[in-house]
C-alpha cells in the first residue's frame, strides 16, 4: 500500500484553498461543477483544476464501479441502429498503462507518458437521461445499451490538435466550444469514457468533449494509490491545457467529477 505523509496531505488541501482563489481571478461560474473560460484563460484554469481534482477524489468515493466494455458489440452496430441513436465522440488525454485486456484497454496502472486518442460512444434511442444503460453480459444490445468503439490513438500532438479542430470547425462559431472533464476516485476507463458521453449527450453540449483520464484503480480501497497517481498526473493535465491553447475553440467548459 501507498503511503501519503500529514505533511504532503495538509499541503494538498492548503494548495486547494490558493487554486479555488486563483481559479476566481481566471474562469466565471458556469455551475457548480463547470468553469467557463476563453482561450487565453484555459492554461490558468487547467493548473487550477489540477488541485481541484484532487478533491474529486474525497466525494466520488461511493461510486459502484462497472465490468469494463471497450470494443464490446461495436461490430454488430448497424447502420439502421446508428442512425436511430445518437454517437458521441470523446477525444482522450490519458496517464493510464495499456491493459492486455481489450475491453480495458487502459487499466489502473500508471503510464509515463500521456496517450492521446478518441473514440465514439453509441447511445441507444431508448437512453433515459441521467441513466447509463450498460449490458450486464459480453453482448451488448445496440437497441439498449450505451456501446464504446476500441480508441483510436493519435502518433503526435498535432494529430491530436488537428483532430480537434475538424470536429469544431464543423460546428457554426457559437458551438466551437471544448469541453475537459476530469473524472474521480474509484473509476475505471469505461466508465470515465461513459460518463462522459452520457453528460453530453443528456445536457444537449454542443461543443467537442475531451476527457482526462488519469490512473485511477477503480477499487474502493485504493484510496491511497489513486491519490497518488491524482497529484503525479498534474503535469500532464497541465500539459493538455498548453495543447488545447492551440484549438480553434471558441470557450472551454471544465468539469471535475
Amino acid at each position: 500500500m501507498e503511503r501519503v505523509d500529514p505533511e504532503t496531505r495538509s499541503e494538498t488541501f492548503d494548495g486547494l484553498k490558493i487554486a479555488l482563489s486563483e481559479a476566481q481571478k481566471h474562469v466565471r461560474a458556469h455551475d457548480t461543477n463547470t468553469q467557463i473560460v476563453g482561450a487565453g484563460s484555459v492554461f490558468a484554469a487547467i493548473k487550477a483544476l489540477c488541485i481541484l481534482m484532487l478533491a474529486a477524489l474525497v466525494t466520488s468515493g461511493c461510486a459502484r464501479v462497472e465490468r469494463d466494455i471497450v470494443g464490446l458489440g461495436d461490430a454488430s452496430l448497424t447502420e439502421g441502429q446508428k442512425t436511430a441513436g445518437t454517437t458521441r465522440r470523446v477525444f482522450l488525454a490519458t496517464t493510464r498503462q495499456r491493459s492486455d485486456d481489450p475491453a480495458e484497454f487502459f487499466g489502473g496502472d500508471r503510464s509515463q507518458v500521456m496517450q492521446l486518442g478518441y473514440m465514439d460512444v453509441h447511445i441507444p434511442a431508448s437512453h433515459r437521461p441521467g441513466r447509463i444503460e450498460r449490458p450486464k453480459g459480453t453482448k451488448p444490445d445496440p437497441d439498449k445499451h450505451f456501446i464504446l468503439s476500441e480508441p483510436t490513438l493519435f502518433e503526435t500532438d498535432k494529430a491530436f490538435q488537428d483532430e480537434i479542430d475538424t470536429e469544431l470547425l464543423e460546428k457554426v462559431r457559437e458551438e466551437r466550444d471544448v469541453l475537459v472533464f476530469v473524472h474521480g476516485y474509484n473509476t475505471n476507463f469505461s466508465a470515465a469514457v461513459l460518463r462522459v458521453a452520457q453528460f453530453v449527450h443528456d445536457t444537449n453540449y454542443t461543443g467537442v468533449p475531451v476527457l482526462f483520464s488519469w490512473a485511477s484503480r477503480g477499487k474502493t480501497f485504493d484510496y491511497l494509490y489513486d491519490l497518488n497517481s491524482a497529484l503525479q498526473s498534474r503535469d500532464e493535465l497541465e500539459r493538455l491545457g498548453v495543447l488545447l491553447t492551440g484549438v480553434q475553440a471558441k470557450h472551454f467548459d471544465v468539469v471535475a467529477h
